[in-house]
């Protein structure tokens, strides 16, 4: 018995826009059906339906119609909805969305949190109330009724772009107060650039977290703090200075970042929990947390050591990092907890840091982390090699520390020898880096720990000289800190390792 036949259909040329998404992806004719193509439905896939293409920073495009349907929670979802077609996202399996109870227990009174600027000569407190006038130069002075710079529009403007191709929803800026607009533009200039190897339209300190600013309250507050304070800790340059002009028609609204760090911690001890399924909370707390881990870099506070449990304590609550919702920013959340997670180890705990040092599995998600990028930006791989390189160096050095005793007089000579060596590679590798290259930001760490193995006066010279010029350039006091804390390692007994003394630093150098 013969089959029958198919019903003859009219070939036509497949263009760019000639059909959806997934059907192109597949390199097949789609039927054009809406809202949903045959084609797709018969393989189970999500059809995105006609209309224009908009190009999403990770490379997959998104059409109109499919972010004008969204569900109004999908506001934080990754666009890229055909992940699921992806062997590595199936593996995974649906989530379950049923966590345990989380309890911020480590949140006491607010006063044990406060950075280590919080201010015993009251100086930003007052900073803040007053503007001074000699801070706003002439060329700074021609901006329109609202006293909004043409930077500032711009900015806005590109944010509002990604909310729409990104689905999150607009606030109109007139909702907005002005202040907060500026200080947000603040932390995209100044903040959000030495956070990421690579600075782009891809860089997720930026279009990720201020968009999600506009519509969580928690997130904005906690931008505005770490913005605030690195404006009144670097009074000296030209974006302060220029800051300080855009605020001057709204000092009134202008709050002291102490208050306000007590604000973004009384708002996440008021969280109802990351047991209750709803992604917005869960997402909200977790990057809120990372965002006070900027904080504690920018004031060269301790709190990272309470931010890390906090961080760990957050990402179990909600099931591990398999049981994070299956959106946009659990990525971002995933990869900052892996490099937080390895940096912060030895600087906590000597055993700590060796155990996560030497894991294959979390150095793999650090590199990861700092390179995951380098698809978006091959003209870039050379440095960005260099970049694994280094950061590989100074986790052998690290490692190297534990396989000589500092109790035998001739195991101890022979470590410092090897450790002398390691340095004088890594010094050489770091000179043949081009100065001001991508990804010479994130060498900050890696720059730290090699100083802190240095034992010639000349390579403690060159790591002290190296380290003052990217705390020239980023404006951060936890650099400030690693220095008094290497002098002190610099100064041990032969009989100290400087791992034991690297974890008494209690200040996040990255």
């Amino acid at each position: 018995m013969s089959s029958k036949k198919r019903p003859y259909v009219p070939k036509t040329k497949v263009t760019v826009n000639s059909g959806c998404y997934p059907c192109s992806r597949r390199r097949i004719h789609c039927d054009r059906t809406e809202p949903t193509c045959h084609k797709c439905a018969a393989r189970g896939l999500q059809c995105t339906g006609l209309g224009l293409k908009l190009r999403f920073p990770y490379g997959a495009p998104v059409s109109v119609s499919a972010i004008s349907e969204a569900p109004g929670t999908s506001h934080l979802s990754r666009p890229n909805t055909f992940r699921a077609n992806d062997p590595i996202f199936a593996s995974q399996g649906s989530y379950d969305q049923t966590f345990p109870a989380i309890v911020l227990h480590d949140f006491g009174s607010t006063e044990d949190l406060s950075p280590s600027v919080f201010l015993s000569n009251g100086d930003i407190s007052h900073s803040t109330n007053s503007i001074s006038q000699e801070y706003i130069p002439k060329d700074l002075s021609s901006y329109n009724a609202f006293g909004a710079s043409v930077e500032l529009e711009r900015h806005e403007t590109a944010l509002a772009r990604f909310n729409q191709i990104g689905g999150i929803p607009h606030i109109p800026t007139e909702i907005t107060p002005l202040w907060k607009r500026i200080m947000c533009k603040y932390f995209s200039d100044n903040i959000a650039p030495e956070m990421t190897a690579i600075d782009g339209s891809h860089n997720e300190w930026r279009h990720l977290v201020l968009s999600l600013s506009q519509t969580d309250d928690l997130v904005m507050d906690a931008v505005i703090m770490v913005a605030f304070y690195h404006l009144e800790l670097n009074k000296s340059t030209q974006a302060h200075r220029r800051t300080k002009c855009e605020l001057s028609t709204t000092w009134n609204d202008l709050r002291d970042p102490n208050e306000m760090y007590n604000r973004v911690i009384l708002g996440l001890r008021s969280q109802p929990g990351l047991n209750n399924g709803d992604i917005n909370i869960k997402i909200s707390v977790s990057i809120t947390i990372l965002i006070l881990f900027v904080g504690a870099m920018v004031t060269g506070g301790s709190d990272f050591l309470l931010l890390s449990r906090m961080l760990e304590s957050a990402i179990e609550a909600m099931g591990g990092e398999d049981k994070l919702p299956r959106v946009y920013a659990s990525d971002f959340i995933k990869k900052q907890n892996h490099k937080m997670r390895v940096y912060a180890a030895p600087l906590l705990d000597e055993r700590r840091g060796l155990q996560f040092i030497s894991s294959q599995t979390h150095k793999e998600q650090l590199f990861n982390s700092l390179t995951h990028r380098l698809l978006d930006y091959p003209e870039h791989s050379p440095t960005m090699m260099l970049v694994r390189d280094l950061v590989q160096q100074a986790l052998d050095l690290y490692i190297a520390q534990f396989d000589y005793r500092t109790d035998d007089q001739a195991s101890n000579e022979l470590g410092n020898m090897t450790s002398i060596i390691r340095v004088q590679h890594f010094k050489e590798t770091l000179e043949a880096f081009p100065q001001g290259a991508p990804g010479e930001r994130v060498l900050v760490w890696a720059c730290f720990i090699a100083a802190s193995a240095s034992i010639l006066d000349e390579h403690k010279e060159f790591f002290e000289q190296i380290l003052l010029r990217h705390q020239s350039r980023n404006g951060f006091i936890n650099i400030l800190e690693g220095l008094e804390c290497l002098r002190r390692i610099w100064s041990r007994t032969s009989q100290e390792r400087w791992t034991s003394l690297l974890a008494q630093v209690n200040v996040l150098v990255m």
